[in-house]
């Protein structure tokens, strides 16, 4: 059975407007996400008179109580245009913008907006399926919408930047921009037949535009800066000792042990770990005396480590 939109009746619960028709498995993965939701059925016939002045059934349906909510919501693929408030937690991590480039239902390319990390340039590239070329591209970067050269029938292509191809399927440009840009660009393609296609970037329109034109609004995303590690191993070591010392000296693993941590830099912390140990170290030596030990020191801290490298090379 489907059901037509429901009303959004109040915010002192959880009320939901449903922007389409839905089917059951659908209405199923509405409750999974939010089990408290109260929803109103109407029938596919609905009349809003009727609904105002005769009879109307009110079903509420407590979530919790739904059998087969079973389903994490991670494993839920939804649409975000089945909830108009569905909003998505913030990403930590900053993704390319993708807009496909459509002419009478041909996809022949897509744009692709990014920013460098210091968020100070933004990229735009446009890459071009097989099959098609780029013609022109008619271009602008305004930092808002007041500057976008446009007269009541939309924007004036004549007073975009203009850039001819001839057989090529990528282009970038970069701009200067600071939280956000306004992107205005035009684009056309030609097939292997020589016909013509022509999309506009974006899908935000001011009022009173009749040419199809569009603009994109593009905010600049910096990713996290990385968390700094105050913790050190120190430096590299590299020692040489002569047979005789090492059995004069260091002929237990504590003796070796203690032998190494004097060998650290100032300041850097005594409970770190060694490996290979001091103890795998000395059966290593009992194996082969004359050669060089490799051993790596390592620190742990808050969330981060260090180490240092120690190269103790023994010699007759």
């Amino acid at each position: 059975m489907d059901y037509l939109s429901a009303k959004f009746i109040s915010n002192d619960i959880n009320w939901y407007y449903i922007d389409k028709i839905i089917n059951h498995n659908e209405l199923l993965k509405f409750f999974c996400l939010d089990p408290t939701v109260i929803i109103i059925f109407l029938p596919k016939n609905f009349n809003n008179q009727c609904f105002m002045k005769n009879y109307f059934i009110i079903v509420a349906i407590l979530g919790l109580l739904f059998m087969g909510c079973t389903v994490d919501n991670d494993e839920l693929n939804y649409e975000e245009s089945y909830l108009n408030t569905f909003n998505l937690e913030a990403s930590e991590i900053c993704e390319p913008y993708f807009f496909d480039l459509i002419d009478s239902g041909n996809e022949f390319g897509s744009v692709i907006l990014s920013n460098s990390n210091d968020g100070e340039t933004a990229f735009v590239e446009f890459e071009i399926n097989m099959g098609y070329s780029l013609s022109e591209i008619l271009i602008l970067k305004a930092n808002d919408v007041s500057a976008i050269p446009a007269s009541n029938g939309g924007v004036i292509p004549g007073k975009l930047d203009k850039y001819d191809y001839n057989s090529i399927g990528y282009s970038k440009f970069e701009f200067s921009v600071e939280s956000s840009m306004v992107l205005v660009a035009r684009i056309t393609v030609v097939d292997e037949n020589g016909r013509s296609y022509v999309s506009w970037v974006g899908s935000e329109t001011l009022n009173g535009w009749k040419n199809g034109s569009a603009y994109l609004t593009y905010n600049v995303c910096i990713p996290p800066n990385e968390p700094v590690c105050n913790v050190s191993a120190g430096s590299d070591v590299s020692i040489s000792l002569t047979n005789t010392y090492v059995l004069n000296n260091l002929y237990t693993p504590a003796r070796l042990g203690r032998y190494l941590i004097r060998q650290l830099d100032a300041g850097v912390s005594t409970t770190g770990t060694f490996d290979p140990d001091p103890e795998e170290l000395i059966n290593m030596y009992l194996s082969n005396n004359f050669q060089t030990f490799t051993t790596t020191y390592t620190v742990t801290g808050d969330d981060c480590s260090d180490s240092a490298v120690f190269k103790i090379t023994v010699e007759p």
